[in-house]
């Protein structure tokens, strides 16, 4: 029995029927007809009926010709069974698995929701070795549609904790660890520091206190300007982190979108293609 298709699979029974004892010349057997008369065919509940037929074939031996009939019946399995109490709830869970992606960081949730739809996966993937025939030639095709599955499911899992480690530092971000940053990684500094440009009312005071500018009407840094300065830098490189939040929401989302369309369709080819 071939289940590489289970439970879109279709098995052939061949019933061979001769004598072996009486030659051809003495026996000779012939099909009434190509088909089978399924008049008083009774309908089973697992397998359907596809296609009979009878063949007459001849063979010859040292001792003489015997004459032989060949009877093929194709019956394939009827699989609504499995699409609705098996392959549907698998392809929902796998789905399910792309909130990983939608559930804010905040909450905490987001791996612990993925290892729950894994693990449901691998009940399901239990389950259906229970309905699958036992057999060791062939692995059926639906065991490696739940294994991909399991797989999908885990890779979500991995996304997710990236993002939520990268959401992490981001809240965590500092002026000292952006300018750390920024000295062992120059390439990547304008990622975590700030290119801001600063308004006229401040950007003298970058300037070494005691000195004058051409412009400027008083004596640079008096302590209002500093608190200014500072309460300046701070909003703005709290806007910087604001904006790097708003970057990794957005890779969530584009994501969890590509890795649902992904996963739906996945599951929809596999149902379309196998039938």
């Amino acid at each position: 029995m071939d289940v590489t298709n289970f439970p879109f699979d279709k098995q052939e029974c061949k019933i061979d029927i001769g004598s072996w004892q009486y030659k051809a010349t003495e026996i000779d057997i012939f099909c009434s007809s190509p088909t089978f008369d399924t008049s008083s065919y009774a309908d089973h509940t697992q397998w359907k009926l596809l296609d009979t037929s009878c063949e007459r074939s001849e063979s010859v031996y040292s001792t003489g010709k015997f004459s032989s009939l060949r009877f093929t019946i194709n019956y394939g399995r009827m699989n609504s069974f499995y699409i609705r109490n098996i392959i549907l709830p698998n392809s929902v869970l796998l789905a399910l698995s792309s909130l990983t992606f939608f559930i804010p960081n905040n909450l905490g949730e987001r791996v612990g929701f993925g290892v729950t739809v894994t693990l449901a996966l691998c009940v399901n993937l239990i389950i259906v070795i229970d309905f699958v025939p036992e057999t060791s030639k062939t692995i059926p095709n639906i065991c490696n549609y739940f294994l991909v599955s399991i797989f999908l499911s885990g890779f979500s899992i991995l996304l997710a904790t990236m993002s939520i480690n990268v959401s992490f530092w981001i809240q965590h971000l500092n002026p000292t660890v952006a300018e750390n940053f920024r000295k062992i990684f120059p390439g990547g500094s304008s990622v975590v520091t700030m290119n801001t440009k600063l308004p006229d009312d401040v950007t003298s005071l970058s300037e070494p206190s005691g000195r004058r500018d051409s412009t400027a009407t008083s004596v640079l840094h008096p302590e209002k300007k500093r608190e200014k300065y500072e309460d300046f830098m701070q909003q703005a490189f709290e806007n910087k982190k604001k904006r790097l939040e708003n970057v990794v929401r957005i890779f969530d989302g584009v994501v969890g979108s590509a890795y649902l369309l992904a996963t739906t369709l996945y599951s929809v080819m596999f149902i379309v293609v196998k039938q």
